[in-house]
């Protein structure tokens, strides 16, 4: 639907309701802005037209488009700054931190600690059908390890497409990242919006026993993660394993 329909249709009927596709049309609007997000390439901190030019482009009411601005606050795409007006919403880190906490539910951010090895290859087929991957295209397997305060490492495997991250492994050991998403964002344009996360207990492999420092067989806990950009593709694919006799995951709502 043009901006010049969704004026001609505006004049017929009030601007919350649906429009030709059975959309309400602050859900369009919601998505016609995302889209600009995404296609322009805007980053976190970047400034956005005013909300009453949005009106206007699109020929609806005021309360119409801020009703499609705040379901994007609400999901920390936008941000309204008092006197300033509209922006990509700066990084809430936090939002995105494994919940792995230490006795007394200590929350910590493990530092990063080196690259382990790096790689370019073919997926894996599960590889590829979680991140929605066509035949042929190359991913980086990039193994790492982070840092604790107390000593202890988690280690991670990090499936990653090549076409939203070239170069990576370079950069990630140049740059040495404490806090990786905003690291994708800064370095290849790559906004996290959204994650899904599966948290097990397995036994500890030799390679896992041996950074870990744990024995053989031993309980460590696993986080698979898959993490989605603004659009809903999925970008990463990653694996993280620590010691599960002195961290567990906690799951607070709030």
């Amino acid at each position: 639907m043009s901006p010049d329909s969704m004026r001609s249709s505006a004049t017929r009927e009030p601007d919350e309701a649906a429009g030709a596709e059975g959309v309400p049309r602050y859900r369009w609007i919601r998505g016609e802005l995302l889209k600009r997000i995404i296609e322009e390439k805007l980053r976190r901190g970047d400034p956005l037209p005013a909300e009453g030019q949005f009106a206007k482009q699109y020929g609806v009411s005021l309360g119409t488009v801020r009703k499609a601005v705040d379901e994007l606050v609400a999901l920390d795409i936008v941000s309204r700054v008092q006197g300033k007006g509209l922006f990509v919403a700066t990084h809430r880190s936090a939002r995105f931190m494994f919940d792995l906490v230490g006795e007394g539910d200590t929350h910590e951010l493990p530092e990063f600690d080196q690259v382990v090895s790096a790689r370019l290859r073919l997926p894996e087929t599960p590889e590829r059908k979680l991140l929605a991957l066509a035949p042929g295209e190359k991913v980086f397997r990039v193994l790492r390890t982070r840092r604790f305060a107390d000593g202890e490492l988690m280690l991670e495997r990090m499936i990653l497409p090549e076409k939203f991250f070239p170069d990576f492994p370079r950069r990630l050991g140049k740059l040495r990242p404490t806090l990786i998403y905003e690291f994708y964002e800064q370095e290849f344009g790559v906004g996290i919006m959204n994650y899904e996360e599966r948290v097990r207990a397995v036994l500890a492999d030799a390679e896992q026993a041996r950074f870990l420092a744990c024995k053989l067989r031993d309980a460590v806990l696993k986080v698979e993660r898959v993490a989605f950009g603004y659009d809903g593709t999925a970008v990463e694919f990653r694996t993280s394993w620590c010691n599960a006799a002195s961290r567990y995951y906690l799951c607070s709502r709030r």
